[in-house]
């Protein structure tokens, strides 16, 4: 998820905040009914991180105010993958926060014209590898499944490393946030459980 495509938040002169995190600029989101945005963690001990930011309506939350299976996806630890740095509840909305890197997400890679095949192996691979560390994660033993998998939760960022975000964030929307994206799993457009 970078920057390139997002929109700023109007000047009201007064900062738009979620929690601790102010919304800094929106962000495209592939998920239907979840806003994205770069936010940054202001306070003590925060050193002004940034994250992006994954705010849903709370009418569309599975479950209590965090689904056990997202709260599970805060256990993943790999360098193919973002990790999660905050979830809660706030403002009517739940929100989860993701480290932030600063890239381009596979969708606008691919948009942007061919990709060489050796550069898009690579992609895919790391991406393999992240996939399989969020899968194989939950130390309950109950599998951490990613809900969302799609162009817009590959990232590449300007280091050249490729990460998979996003892990968990089709649980916080709901089935109805993925079924209608083309890239979503033909189980999961047709609404059978994950």
């Amino acid at each position: 998820m970078s920057v390139s495509n997002g929109r700023s938040l109007p000047a009201s002169g007064e900062v738009k905040k979620l929690g601790d995190w102010e919304l800094v600029m929106e962000l495209p989101s592939e998920l239907i009914g979840v806003s994205a945005f770069l936010g940054r963690r202001r306070g003590p001990r925060s050193f002004g991180r940034n994250g992006v930011v994954l705010v849903v309506p709370s009418g569309h939350v599975l479950g209590a105010p965090l689904p056990a299976a997202l709260r599970r996806a805060t256990a993943v630890s790999h360098p193919a993958v973002l990790s999660i740095q905050d979830m809660a509840s706030a403002e009517g909305a739940t929100f989860v926060v993701y480290d932030y890197v600063d890239g381009a997400a596979v969708a606008e890679i691919a948009a942007s014209g061919p990709v060489p095949a050796p550069i898009t192996v690579a992609i895919f691979q790391t991406a393999a590898r992240g996939l399989h560390a969020i899968h194989g994660s939950a130390p309950d033993g109950d599998p951490v499944l990613h809900g969302a998998l799609g162009p817009g939760s590959i990232v590449v960022g300007a280091d050249g490393q490729t990460r998979v975000t996003g892990h968990g964030s089709g649980l916080l929307a709901g089935g109805d946030a993925v079924r209608g994206r083309t890239s979503a799993a033909p189980e999961v457009r047709a609404g059978a459980e994950q």
